[in-house]
């Protein structure tokens, strides 16, 4: 190894894998830095460094000494893997900081460092909207197994989270990455909006079913972690008066497109034929009774195409089955984009929110049983990268941040 580069990998929070090469200015003698040895650092009098700070707070860096020598440089290493020098920083992600400082110990310059972790909240809402953890879900209903299930099988019982939407202005982010890569064949959200029928088992028909709508449409936004001006939305809306959804989704830049299984389709993807429909309600392709046991939905990275899942009862509404994922966009598809086909998200890794459009009733409200592949209570927690960052540094003080 060239004595003059230190090679680590730098591990973001976003990522274990997303490697970020920092420029960080310690000197040419870098190459000389001693690490066959573990040097701890001694703060000066009633310095510290806590082992956790709330996210927007600000840190200044205490100093102290390696080996009986006063540190004479540092740096602080955010999960992003972007490193710092200013005396006092914003702590503006959420993860795992690494702080390293730097003294010249019998001829060799050597490092010390500590981490620190800086958490937020997992859930954060703009405008009129809130959500609540609830041991007994109000509107989600379970099933096991996946093919005919029956009236019996159906319980009530379950834990999560319930979201409200105040107005269309309105939206909740889940602070959690997302890594899409894990759920193309699990789904990496189940969700029950409130459509619902109070009645629907005891209703002889469809028809004589009393439905329940709080809003037309149901928005989830996928954005790159690292590119916040990449994003998907996913449309699910209700025709009036009726008991399905339908489903499209456009990445920013398109206008939202939802596919339809059909033999004299337009596109063909994956050897079968679809029809695409741009406007609103216009694509049949959620043509099934969805009761109050909600929707599951995928995203496969490798193709850039969304799929959902849900039930769907025989006419006696005695059986139900749950489809296998049914296709419904397909963002990177030349034939419906030959201009601005979607390229993808730079990792895979996304936030996700979730809002509303054509409230009914004073507010929009959706049962969560499942984000991120965790249930239950689970779902409150903050998932930090346990693993302190590690960087690439070389001998360049110059694009180091201050």
């Amino acid at each position: 190894m060239n004595k003059k580069l230190l090679k680590l990998l730098a591990i973001t929070a976003c990522s274990l894998t997303f490697a970020t090469t920092l420029s960080l200015g310690v000197a040419s003698s870098l190459g000389a830095l001693e690490t066959a040895k573990a040097y701890e650092i001694t703060f000066e009098e009633d310095a510290t460094l806590q082992d956790e700070y709330v996210f927007g707070s600000s840190l200044t860096v205490p100093m102290g000494t390696i080996d009986g020598v006063k540190a004479n440089k540092f740096m602080v290493i955010a999960p992003s893997g972007n490193g710092y020098n200013a005396e006092t920083i914003s702590l503006n992600e959420a993860g795992r900081y690494t702080v390293k400082w730097f003294a010249t110990v019998g001829g060799k310059e050597v490092f010390a460092e500590k981490s620190f972790v800086v958490t937020k909240s997992v859930y954060s809402v703009e405008g009129k909207a809130s959500c609540e953890y609830m041991e007994d879900l109000e509107i989600a209903q379970y099933v096991d197994g996946l093919d005919g299930f029956t009236r019996e099988d159906v319980t009530t019982e379950g834990d999560g989270i319930k979201i409200s939407i105040g107005d269309d202005g309105s939206s909740l982010k889940y602070n959690n990455v997302i890594d899409l890569k894990n759920f193309s064949n699990d789904p990496f959200i189940e969700f029950h909006p409130y459509q619902r029928y109070w009645n629907f088992w005891q209703a002889p028909s469809g028809s004589f079913c009393e439905l329940e709508e709080d809003a037309r449409n149901y928005l989830i936004t996928l954005t790159d972690c690292y590119d916040p001006t990449n994003y998907v939305t996913i449309d699910i809306e209700w025709v009036g008066n009726t008991y399905y959804p339908t489903f499209r989704a456009g990445a920013v830049g398109q206008v939202a497109h939802g596919l339809t299984p059909k033999s004299d389709g337009s596109v063909n993807i994956a050897g079968e034929s679809y029809s695409v429909a741009f406007e609103p309600s216009s694509a049949s392709n959620g043509n099934s009774c969805m009761s109050q046991l909600g929707l599951k939905l995928f995203y496969d990275t490798q193709t850039q195409r969304i799929y959902a899942t849900r039930p769907q009862f025989t006419c006696s509404k005695n059986i139900g089955v749950w489809h296998q994922r049914v296709l419904f966009s397909d963002l990177a598809n030349k034939d419906i984009y030959p201009d601005n086909a979607f390229k993808g998200f730079t990792t895979g890794e996304v936030y996700l929110s979730l809002s509303a459009r054509n409230i009914l009733d004073g507010e929009a409200n959706m049962d969560i049983t499942s984000i991120n592949g965790v249930k239950g209570k689970e779902m409150l927690d903050f998932v930090i990268d346990k693993t302190a960052p590690t960087i690439v540094l070389d001998e360049n003080f110059e694009t180091m941040k201050d």
